[in-house]
Order: C-alpha cells, then structure tokens, then sequence
C-alpha cells in the first residue's frame, strides 16, 4: 500500500484496478469513494455508502474517537472496494462465453457504427463513411475480431500515412486526417466492446510509441486589405461572399451552409444574425455592421424566409479549390480555408476592440482559452502596443 498526495485528496491503492479515495469537503470531513478505469481507459467515480445509502465519510484524526470512528469507516470502505474488484472478476470469467463466435466484418460493423452516430447526432458520421471506404482498400474481407488486434491498428495507421493517396490531390494524408481516422476506428471499437463482440480495445494495449498524436494545425488570418481584394477578384461568386460574411460574422461554414433569412432579425435599428451554432448549439447573436447588410441586400431575393441565404457547393474540397484560387488570383501568399475567415474575424475584433471577452462572445466560445487560439497578433499591432509603453528613465 502507498499513499499519493493530490492536492485535497490521498489515494490508498489496494489493488490493480479499484482505488479507494477520500476528497475533502467544506465542512472538514473526508468523502470515500472508489475509483477504476476500464478495458477503454474511462474514468469511473463511485461513493462510499452505508445501508441508508448515506455517503460514509472520516473526519480528522483529533481525538480517540475519531480515530475509531474512521478505523471503522475505512474497514467498511476496502470491503466495498473488495466487493467491486471482485465484480471485474467476475465479469472477466463471463464475458468471453458471450463474445460472438461468428465476428461480423468490420466494414458491416462500421456501418452499424454510422447508423448508431446519425441516430445520435454524432459530427463525425461523415468520417465514418469514409473510413467504411478507405477500409474496404485496406482490408475488404478483415473480420471485426481482426480489427481487435493491436497489429491491424498498427498497419491501418502506416497505410493511411504512406499508401493511400487522395484521388483529387493526388496526395498523402495529413497526420491530423489519420489520427482522426483511427479515432473513428476506436469509437466504433469501444461501442463492439460494450456490445461485447470483441474482448478489449486494441487502442488500450498500444505503446506510447504506437500512438499517433495530432499536430498543431497553421491557421492563417487574413488582414482586411486581403480581404477586399479576394472581394475584387470575384464580387460575384458566392463562395467569395460566404468567406467575406463569415469574416464580418466569425461564422463557421457549416454555419453559413445553414443561415436563412429568418436569422436575420433586426433590434432598435440594429441587424443581427441570430441562430444556434450547429456545433455547440449555443445561440448567439452576432450585429451586422453596414458592410454586412450591404452583402445581405445584394443577395436578397424573395424574401421567404426559409430560404438559405448562401447557396454553397456540398463538397467542402470543391469550396476550398473555389477560394484558393481567387486568393491566387487577389496575391493572397499564404493557404486560405473557410475556417480562416472565423480567425481573420477574431483577430480583427480582437485588435480594433482591445477586449478578449467581447470576441470570446461574439464567436460563441464559453472558455477563453478557446478564443485565445484564434488570435493572431498582426506584428503591426504588437510594434504600435511597444511604441505606446511610458517612457521609464530620462535620455
């Protein structure tokens, strides 16, 4: 037995898997309750109760009763945490009768996977359609049980990082793109386990060296004379004046992709695009200022007002290819995607206000630290911000 110092908290290992713990409360006493992680690697919390179902708790050591008393409570406590080890015994001895001898192929389970995300409104689903078909390239007759192996992740993931290549670009894969290929893989993997078709996640049993780990993607914002001659080169193509909107708005594309003339609301003289985000489904309310509105009535036709506003290509590849070119043709230097409109819109509100909370708002975030990664200081501004510091000793 050790004992582990964690700020408030001390944890008694007593075994492999289950962690009997206490956690300091306002009124002095310590809360027990156990702790474990899974075959998945997920986290699980669960108190110390007596018959009354009242959490148990020690106080502190002061006098002999109340050593006595935490003598007792802790006694209690590691035979609840026996009694939990010896539920991962015996589920250990009955789940492998139950496996599936007949393992359906990981392709059929993937889209069983798919199905079970769009039920659930699950962002990711897309992705799984297109593993499903990277899949079928890789291994077409691979068996779920295959997939359970710590060696089929290993050669999918140097397979999607060295062979396949990208039919429009005829390039490899991003390492950002494997590792969220192999995400997908191992959400699909955890739900076979809790289905129990398959024994463990093979993800669990990689090294450290196995694993791959995202990289920082290059985000780029824009600066608003970049802005206005991307305007110029194409006035009139509405992936141009989606990507302009969004630099005013901060928008995401897919919600651009969604925004109707019912979004547009108007409050003592002042427009707004009001609607729920479709990632976060927070609703925010962003005003228009007169650039924005100028944009809105050049694209206003009828007025119904659940007409979308911006009639987007459905393929994110085809509206990529669409911007870069005109950010060719406006000498643009560096990559430009959609999602650099929401930096360039950070980035400007961030410089022309001077206040982190206010973009925070505006782009919908609820912690800062989010907002702060969309900030992109132009050098301008940060000589200006030194020029402007008092002057600290005589010449």
């Amino acid at each position: 037995m050790f004992v582990f110092n964690i700020i408030t908290m001390k944890i008694f290992k007593l075994s492999q898997n289950v962690w009997l713990c206490k956690k300091k409360q306002s009124n002095g006493r310590y809360a027990m309750f156990l702790k474990w992680t899974d075959a998945d690697r997920h986290a699980h919390v669960e108190y110390c109760r007596d018959a009354n179902g009242h959490i148990l708790h020690i106080v502190p050591p002061q006098n002999k009763e109340a050593r006595s008393h935490n003598s007792l409570v802790l006694n209690v406590c590691q035979n609840l945490r026996t009694l939990k080890a010896a539920e991962f015994i015996s589920l250990a001895t009955l789940r492998v009768p139950q496996i599936v001898k007949s393992s359906p192929t990981l392709g059929a389970f993937l889209h069983t996977y798919y199905e079970h995300q769009q039920q659930n409104g699950i962002r990711s689903a897309s992705c799984t359609l297109r593993l499903i078909r990277i899949i079928g390239m890789f291994a077409p007759n691979a068996l779920l049980s295959d997939a359970a192996k710590t060696d089929f992740v290993v050669r999918l993931r140097e397979y999607l990082l060295h062979t396949y290549i990208i039919n429009s670009t005829q390039r490899h894969l991003s390492v950002n793109t494997v590792v969220l290929y192999l995400n997908v893989l191992q959400g699909a993997l955890s739900m076979a386990v809790r289905r129990r078709l398959i024994c463990s996640n093979p993800f669990s049993h990689l090294e450290r060296s196995e694993r791959l780990h995202s990289q920082p993607s290059q985000r780029t914002a824009l600066n608003a004379a970049e802005v206005m001659r991307m305007h110029r080169v194409a006035p009139s193509d509405v992936v141009c004046l989606a990507f302009v909107f969004a630099c005013l708005t901060g928008l995401r594309l897919s919600d651009i992709r969604d925004l109707q003339w019912r979004h547009i609301t108007e409050q003592n003289g002042v427009m707004f695009v009001d609607k729920t985000i479709i990632k976060t489904r927070r609703r925010i309310a962003v005003p228009l200022n007169a650039q924005a509105v100028s944009l809105l009535e050049r694209l206003r036709g009828n007025g119904a007002t659940d007409e979308r506003i911006f009639a987007m290509p459905k393929s994110a590849s085809t509206i990529s290819k669409r911007l870069s070119r005109v950010a060719q043709a406006a000498e643009v230097a560096h990559k430009v995607t959609f999602h650099c409109a929401r930096h360039t819109f950070a980035t400007l509100i961030a410089t022309t206000s001077g206040d982190i909370n206010i973009t925070r708002q505006l782009l919908g975030h609820s912690n800062i630290r989010t907002t702060q990664i969309y900030l992109h200081t132009p050098a301008e501004a940060m000589r200006q911000a030194i020029d402007r510091l008092p002057q600290m000793f005589d010449k």
